[in-house]
């Protein structure tokens, strides 16, 4: 994967560029998993970047379930036309059933992450920083 990605919505697109995008996806929550640690170069300063990253995490799982229902579409369909194989020999058919399943239950924790994402996010929406403690670095 290169240093950058460009994000094309509406294409082209392709497997090598689909896997890319689930890649970049992993790397950025890595990122803000050390934008927002202790050890962090003042990565988080005010409520507001806490509510802002909260609502787009919201959205980003709210978005998942579209995206889990279509990987769950294409297995069933490739599955169903007979093109797809598995290494241990199993029959492709009952692989993507289970895969279907566990897809489903993702689909169901995302939507929860979502709706809980959506409370944390109101829940924080009035806080902001006391004149001069951002500037202070003083968390503790």
């Amino acid at each position: 994967m290169s240093g950058r990605i460009e994000l094309r919505p509406d294409g082209p697109h392709s497997d090598d560029y689909t896997a890319e995008v689930a890649r970049a996806l992993a790397e950025s929550v890595r990122v803000l998993n050390y934008a927002t640690g202790s050890h962090a170069e003042r990565g988080l300063q005010h409520p507001q970047t806490v509510y802002d990253v909260v609502g787009n995490l919201a959205a980003s799982a709210a978005g998942l379930g579209q995206l889990l229902g279509q990987l769950a579409e294409f297995l069933t369909h490739q599955a169903a036309a007979g093109h797809l194989a598995d290494t241990s020999g199993a029959d492709p058919i009952v692989v993507t059933a289970d895969a279907r399943e566990q897809l489903a239950a993702a689909h169901t924790a995302g939507s929860a992450l979502s709706r809980a994402l959506g409370l944390a996010q109101s829940a924080v929406s009035g806080l902001y920083v006391l004149d001069g403690d951002a500037e202070s670095g003083d968390w503790s």
